[in-house]
């Protein structure tokens, strides 16, 4: 349906098509120019492909599709689903999550009694319902994390596409490894990827002045 702006109240509404033409009339009449604008058709808008949660958006306004939606980059967690507008924020990420690892190291739930009643998780306190399974899944999300993230790359991606679509990875940094990197002369912390110069095999040495078969 159309839209309409006041200018006076800066608001917006939407009339039937009935209405817009008679508005139409009028403002070219100079009738009601001076209390409404014409917004125009309806706002054309889109769904969009959203590449980090590997579904769809609700519609969005095109006009803000290039100079917005197709620009924005965020950062993804190699290793999980995690997603941050933030650089960095993968290796926060990870940090964080090996520390509460560290933390529920052993733990166990344990009932607590009274009205409230529920699970007690041993590593942190926090208190879950007996019911769904929380403590459960809690616990197992916090002692699998290290081996969940032995090594993880920060991946810098395109948020949206205009279709679904693999993600596009505009750059892959390493920022953990439970291990040494397979390159020693490489920082763990550093860009990973380009590909490592192949090492070089023994050369074989030349016998300038010839062998000759007996």
């Amino acid at each position: 349906m159309p839209i309409i702006v006041d200018p006076q109240a800066h608001t917006e509404r939407e009339v039937t098509q009935a209405e817009h033409r008679q508005l139409i009339k009028q403002v070219e009449s100079e009738k009601r120019s001076g209390l409404l604008e014409v917004a125009g058709e309806v706002r054309k808008e889109r769904r969009l492909w959203d590449c980090a949660e590997g579904a769809w958006t609700k519609p969005v306004p095109e006009s803000a599709i290039v100079s917005f939606h197709l620009r924005k980059v965020v950062y993804k967690c190699s290793a999980c689903i995690f997603v941050t507008v933030f650089d960095g924020g993968v290796a926060a990420h990870v940090k964080s999550g090996l520390e509460r690892a560290q933390e529920h190291e052993g733990a166990q739930l344990e009932v607590t009694v009274g009205m409230m009643g529920g699970q007690h998780c041993g590593g942190c306190g926090t208190v879950f319902a007996m019911r769904k399974g929380q403590g459960r899944k809690h616990l197992e999300a916090m002692q699998v994390f290290p081996s969940e993230h032995q090594e993880v790359h920060e991946l810098t991606i395109k948020k949206f596409a205009l279709e679904p679509s693999e993600l596009a990875v505009l750059q892959k940094v390493l920022v953990h490894t439970s291990g040494p990197p397979q390159d020693a002369g490489l920082d763990a912390s550093r860009v990973v990827g380009s590909v490592a110069p192949r090492p070089r095999g023994r050369r074989r040495r030349r016998n300038r002045g010839g062998q000759h078969g007996r």
